[in-house]
């Protein structure tokens, strides 16, 4: 438990200079959306919209609702720079929530949009999916807290909460070594962008996933789930 500890606190030193906010800045000024555009996504700080660029954290709900006006995973891109030591977790694989077409004859992409992609966070509640996984590993909320170096009560708001923010949703993940992050948002979400933009495209074929990417190294990006063909 001790060794745990120690390996918990190391992995979260760099949340000390993780900014979200800086993240979305620089995403949103490359693209050319503005921060009154993301206010209105996220229904906050109509009244001082620069305040969301200055947000050290930032609740995960609304970094996945941030994501989908940017046509960019910000929760994939953190994931794969912190968090790809983590092993993969068996509710990550999910079906596809939008079915990709490539016919490689014609050399022609075709996707169709099975529903809004966002729907999925009505019924996402972090809280009670670490809750879940805590009972099914036997995992005690005093061991929890402390590996967290926090208090009990605090381990119970936690999941008690629908959403929590990015930060303490990795530490939470760094300290039990566990993937939540992939599979209550990972797993659900599909960044569309216009395949109409680009003429030529890198598909990266993974066991579960197709990263589709343009030639050109724009930083547009969709993911999407692979399925069965009886599926």
């Amino acid at each position: 438990m001790r060794q745990k500890h120690d390996e918990a606190m190391k992995n979260n030193d760099f949340l000390k200079e993780l900014h979200i906010g800086k993240i979305i800045k620089d995403i949103a000024c490359h693209k050319g959306i503005s921060s009154k555009k993301i206010a209105e996504v996220i229904c906050r700080y109509q009244q001082n919209t620069d305040k969301i660029f200055k947000a050290n954290d930032m609740c995960t709900e609304d970094v996945v609702r941030i994501s989908y006006l940017l046509e960019h995973n910000i929760l994939d891109f953190l994931a794969k720079e912190y968090l790809s030591h983590l092993p993969a977790t068996e509710h990550f694989i999910e079906p596809a929530t939008c079915l990709l077409r490539i016919d490689v004859k014609k050399r022609h992409i075709t996707h169709y949009k099975t529903c809004c992609h966002r729907e999925f966070l009505k019924k996402a509640h972090i809280g009670q999916h670490i809750r879940a996984v805590a009972k099914k590993m036997a995992w005690r909320e005093q061991d929890m807290a402390n590996l967290l170096q926090c208090t009990q009560s605090m381990i119970s708001y936690w999941l008690s909460k629908k959403s929590i923010t990015v930060k303490t949703l990795i530490r939470i993940l760094l300290a039990l070594q566990y993937h939540f992050m992939a599979e209550v948002y990972l797993s659900q979400m599909v960044i569309d962008f216009a395949i109409t933009r680009f003429n030529d495209f890198i598909l990266t074929v993974h066991t579960h996933q197709i990263h589709v990417t343009p030639s050109n190294g724009d930083d547009g990006l969709m993911v999407y789930r692979r399925i069965d063909d009886k599926n």
